[in-house]
C-alpha cells in the first residue's frame, strides 16, 4: 500500500469526498435549524407582528435618545 492512500484512509477529511462526510452532520443539523425556524415564524400570530412593527419607531426613538444603550 502506498503512503498517499494509507493517509486518506487514515483521515478521510484530506479528500474532498471525505471532507463532505465529516460536514454532514452539520449539514443535516444545519437543515433542522432552518426546517425549525421556518416552523416558529409561522407560529407567530399576525396581529404580534402587527404590535411588533406599529411599536418599532417609538423603540427606535428610545435607543436613539439612550444612544443605544439599554432600554425597555
Amino acid at each position: 500500500m502506498n503512503g498517499h492512500l494509507l493517509l486518506q484512509n487514515s483521515m478521510p477529511w484530506i479528500t474532498p469526498f471525505g471532507a463532505f462526510w465529516k460536514l454532514k452532520p452539520v449539514l443535516q443539523l444545519m437543515e433542522s435549524l432552518k426546517r425549525a425556524l421556518i416552523k416558529a415564524w409561522e407560529e407567530i400570530p399576525l396581529e404580534t407582528l402587527r404590535k411588533v412593527i406599529d411599536d418599532f419607531p417609538k423603540r427606535l426613538n428610545v435607543c436613539i435618545e439612550g444612544q443605544g444603550g439599554y432600554f425597555e
